[in-house]
């Protein structure tokens, strides 16, 4: 099973446009795609994804608790107690903004790479 999504990386135009645009969370976002994480993530996933008596839900929620992990431990290190509530509600904010849309266009991409 490949989970391969749309990449910055497949689309050199994508990426160098996300590097030099006046966004700043789109040129972090492309830094981070052009330094090879998100494939070693990826592949990561697919060999949990393929391990033996593998439950997809459990992945899925394992992937889900590494990434709020992440952002908590960083958040933490550069912010004070004062702001915990904030920072959940931009974490939630940023998860109902972002994550519909791009289910949509990770569906789409691969729907196109297997001919649908």
């Amino acid at each position: 099973m490949s989970i391969a999504a749309p990449s910055l990386l497949e689309d050199m135009d994508a990426l160098a446009d996300a590097l030099t645009s006046k966004d700043a969370g789109a040129r972090i976002m492309g830094r981070a795609v052009a330094s090879g994480w998100p494939e070693r993530l990826q592949a990561w996933v697919e060999s949990e994804m393929r391990a033996p008596r593998a439950d997809r839900a459990e992945v899925l929620l394992a992937l889900a608790r590494l990434n709020v992990q992440i952002f908590a431990s960083i958040a933490a290190a550069c912010s004070v107690e004062q702001a915990d509530r904030q920072l959940v509600e931009l974490y939630i904010g940023a998860v109902s903004a972002e994550m519909p849309d791009h289910l949509r266009l990770c569906r789409k991409a691969l729907e196109r790479r297997a001919g649908r």
